[in-house]
C-alpha cells in the first residue's frame, strides 16, 4: 500500500520519471514483483468488498450495475451502442436491458425521428439504486482504507484514474 511518506507533491516526479529500461533485468524483476503484489492486494480488496455488497438486501447483478453506471456516465444510449460499450452481443444486451426494465431500473423508448432506433435511459429508481450502491460501496471501501489520510486517498485515486484513462486509450 501507499506509505505515509508518499506526498502529492512527489507525484510530479513520478510522472516525469523516465521509462523503465527493459534491458535492466533487476528493474524488470522488481517491476514484476510489485505488479504481482499489487494484483494480490487489489484482488483481495475487491473480492472482500464485492462479497459484502452481495449480502446487501437490494443486491443488483454486476451486469446490471455496469449498465446503470454506463447510462449514468453517458446518458441515454441506443441499444447498439450499449452492446458495444458493455462488450456483449445485441441479444445479450436486449436480455440485460429487459431484466433491468422488469426491475424498474431503466426505461426504453423509441426515437421520435427513427422508430427503428431504441434508446435506453436510467429511470428514477435506477438513479436511486445506483446512488445507494455507491454509498454502500463507499462505506465498505472506507472500512478498508481508513488507515490512509485524505492526501494518500487523493493520490491513490489519481493514480488509478491514470490507469483507467490508459485502458480507455487502448480500447
Amino acid at each position: 500500500m501507499l506509505g505515509s511518506d508518499v506526498q502529492i507533491g512527489q507525484l510530479q516526479e513520478l510522472e516525469q520519471a523516465p521509462e523503465i529500461d527493459e534491458g535492466k533485468e533487476w528493474q524488470t524483476t522488481q517491476l514484476e514483483q510489485v505488479l504481482v503484489r499489487l494484483d494480490e492486494v487489489w484482488s483481495r480488496l475487491i473480492r472482500r468488498v464485492s462479497a459484502e455488497i452481495k449480502e446487501y438486501p437490494f443486491a443488483i447483478p454486476i451486469a446490471q450495475v455496469n449498465l446503470l453506471r454506463l447510462l449514468d456516465r453517458l446518458g441515454a444510449k441506443r441499444m447498439s451502442d450499449l452492446a458495444t460499450h458493455l462488450d456483449v452481443t445485441q441479444s445479450g444486451c436486449t436480455a440485460l436491458v429487459d431484466r433491468a426494465i422488469e426491475t424498474g431500473l431503466v426505461e426504453r423508448y423509441r426515437d421520435e425521428n427513427d422508430r427503428r432506433v431504441v434508446w435506453v435511459t436510467l429511470s428514477a429508481a435506477g438513479n436511486e439504486a445506483l446512488a445507494e450502491l455507491r454509498r454502500v460501496r463507499a462505506r465498505h471501501l472506507a472500512k478498508y482504507l481508513r488507515h490512509l489520510d485524505v492526501e494518500e486517498l487523493e493520490l491513490l485515486t489519481h493514480l488509478l484514474s491514470r490507469s483507467t484513462a490508459a485502458m480507455s486509450e487502448q480500447d
